[in-house]
């Protein structure tokens, strides 16, 4: 016959072995329990690069606070709250057509609850007619993250494309033009991840 006290000892029991498994669960896959995600804090503006923190050949060609009116509807439907846009650019047209580049990155704000989805909704919005696309490897960005390849069916030109989450942060980074390295993408990404 059991006894009262020890059928309290097995339920404390299995509650610490239940804990003790989801605690190394967690650990052990690296994914983040939602409940534990805090909202940033920083400014979105401070979350983009300086140009110091870029190589010495880009230049900054737009910066500038994102509207509504710049996201795509299904932004909006997730309870897009603000974002920051900038672009830099590399080489001259008329000096060096074939060592040319852009890096277009903008960083959105989004309620805790719906920023995992932003990255499922992404794969909808960016459909490019006449480029084929593949995914790539990055491991260990932010909260979730994907790379891709998109290359033009015709010219071969490739364009890269980085978007990652963490906490409420949404950062989608693109690089296109002649002249493309998709580490350079990479470790502007991490370089933003440090800030968030």
């Amino acid at each position: 016959m059991v006894t009262k006290t020890k059928k309290i000892f097995i339920i404390v029991g299995i509650i610490l072995l239940i804990s003790i498994g989801l605690i190394f669960f967690n650990f052990h896959t690296g994914k983040i329990i939602s409940s534990e995600i805090k909202a940033s804090t920083i400014e979105l503006s401070k979350l983009v690069l300086n140009i110091s923190e870029l190589p010495e050949e880009h230049n900054i060609a737009e910066r500038a606070p994102r509207l509504k009116s710049d996201v795509v509807e299904n932004a909006i439907d997730l309870g897009w709250k603000e974002g920051y846009y900038i672009r830099y650019v590399k080489g001259d047209l008329e000096e060096n057509l074939f060592d040319t580049s852009r890096i277009d990155i903008a960083v959105s704000k989004y309620p805790l609850e719906n920023i995992s989805k932003t990255l499922d909704d992404s794969i909808n919005n960016f459909n490019l007619e006449g480029y084929s696309s593949e995914k790539l490897p990055i491991a260990n960005l932010g909260n979730n993250s994907r790379g891709s390849r998109y290359t033009e069916e015709i010219s071969g030109l490739r364009m890269y494309r980085i978007e990652f989450i963490k906490k409420d942060i949404y950062v989608n980074q693109i690089m296109s033009g002649i002249s493309t390295y998709y580490e350079l993408l990479e470790e502007l990404a991490r370089k933003i991840e440090i800030k968030i």
